[in-house]
């Protein structure tokens, strides 16, 4: 008689209290086989030292399988490979983690949405108190795995490694390319970089690679992190939402238009933060951003020029643009923009705009995707410019009017041209009546 197997059960979370601020934490299990964890719930004033993971997630399929608490549970390709090497890159089974994908419920039920907006609205304030954040890089290169060892055994980068041949590998690793990276690294205390099981500790005591040369060597995230971050950042809390609402941060990738805020938020002051809710439209988003945009401006000044970078970021079309003003001009929370500005800047967007990109039509997705080129940018008044420009309204105005006086231009040849084919077609006319009469 042939033995089956049973089949573990399917791993289920336990509802978190949302009431008293809660955690999980995972902790892994030494053993020869399948990767075992034990998953334990923790209020937030009473959490042990604990790291937190950075990686990308990775594509959906393959799955892997795991145990947690003897039950199995599914996790992505990336994070199978850290959790069956995790042993080896200084992890211990008295170890705890913040894992996102498995310490929040990822899961459709509803119960599971309002765990992840408590969760995601709580992810700055997991990193910053995490003892070591650890940044899982992926495997597979021998390069970069070197380069890292390179980078563990120099006290002092004065330099870049640009020499190496793992920096190039290194700083192409898709993992610079996330928008949550930003909040990750910058707010962590200590944090280690790991590619298969090479590593390198980066804070800035004695004997540790001093942060700001590491970022500055390796041109983290391309100089869209912390670099960029450091060009964003300022005292004046009121700005500096704008500011990075105005770089190129907000293009590193995310898998939803939401987290283009919600991945940023945990640096700002917080009136500027707005709920974290994955249900709403980025319309209703881009609504309760502005209210606090509007409520944290003295004397209901505010510039058009920030709202817009932020409707940009949502991909907020003319027409929401327009209501969502309109709407706090009725509750009196902005003062009354000029139907003359807001036809000026329907009319830019609508009319002129799609000749750089045919996308960027009427009630489509829209500023985004207007980075002028040198070339453009040089063309309507930039000369300056050295690399891609986000042009504010009034260029986008400038441009529209001198595109008007080239029409005008224009017309006036065709008028021109139409009025001298009258005068040629008129002389012909009186040619031919002319030799009629003579023959006559």
């Amino acid at each position: 008689m042939r033995l089956q197997l049973s089949t573990p059960a399917p791993f289920k979370h336990r509802r978190l209290e949302l009431y008293k601020p809660q955690i999980r934490l995972l902790q892994l299990e030494r053993t020869s086989g399948q990767v075992r964890c034990c998953l334990n719930q923790f209020d937030l004033d009473a959490l042990p030292p604990y790291r937190a993971l950075s990686y990308t997630w990775g594509p959906d399929r393959p799955k892997q399988s795991v145990l947690i608490n003897g039950k199995t549970f599914k996790v992505g390709k990336n994070l199978f490979n850290f959790l069956t090497r995790a042993f080896e890159n200084g992890i211990s089974e008295n170890t705890y983690i913040w894992i996102d994908q498995i310490c929040i419920d990822q899961s459709s039920t509803r119960d599971a949405t309002r765990e992840r907006n408590d969760q995601v609205s709580r992810m700055g304030k997991i990193y910053a108190d995490a003892e070591q954040v650890d940044v899982w890089l992926g495997v597979g290169s021998s390069d970069v795995e070197s380069y890292l060892k390179c980078m563990s055994s120099s006290r002092e980068l004065l330099l870049p490694n640009v020499w190496h041949p793992g920096y190039r590998a290194f700083e192409s690793l898709p993992y610079w390319s996330r928008a949550w990276v930003v909040q990750e690294i910058y707010l962590a205390k200590l944090i280690r970089f790991i590619y298969g099981t090479s590593s390198v500790c980066v804070d800035g005591n004695e004997g540790r690679v001093p942060f700001s040369r590491f970022a500055t060597s390796i041109q983290l995230v391309r100089e869209r992190a912390t670099g960029e971050l450091n060009s964003v950042w300022d005292r004046d809390q009121s700005t500096s939402l704008t500011r990075i609402a105005s770089s190129p941060l907000l293009n590193l990738k995310c898998s939803r238009v939401h987290d283009r805020l919600y991945a940023f938020q945990a640096l700002f002051d917080e009136r500027y933060r707005v709920d974290v809710n994955y249900g709403w439209t980025p319309a209703q988003l881009f609504d309760a951003l502005m209210d606090n945009l509007a409520l944290a401006s003295p004397d209901q000044k505010y510039n058009l020029n920030e709202f817009e970078a932020f409707a940009n970021r949502l991909d907020i079309t003319p027409t929401e643009f327009s209501r969502a003003l309109r709407r706090l001009e009725k509750q009196k929370k902005i003062k009354k923009t000029s139907e003359r500005e807001l036809d000026m800047r329907e009319k830019c967007y609508s009319r002129w705009a799609p000749k750089f990109n045919p996308e960027c039509r009427r009630d489509r997705t829209w500023m985004r995707k207007l980075w002028l080129r040198v070339q453009d940018a040089r063309q309507i008044g930039r000369p300056e410019m050295s690399k891609p420009y986000f042009p504010d309204v009034d260029t986008w105005y400038a441009k529209h009017h001198w595109e008007d006086d080239d029409q005008s231009k224009e017309g006036l040849l065709s008028l021109l041209l139409c009025s001298v084919a009258c005068f040629i077609t008129l002389g012909r006319l009186l040619k031919a009546l002319g030799k009629l009469l003579i023959s006559k």
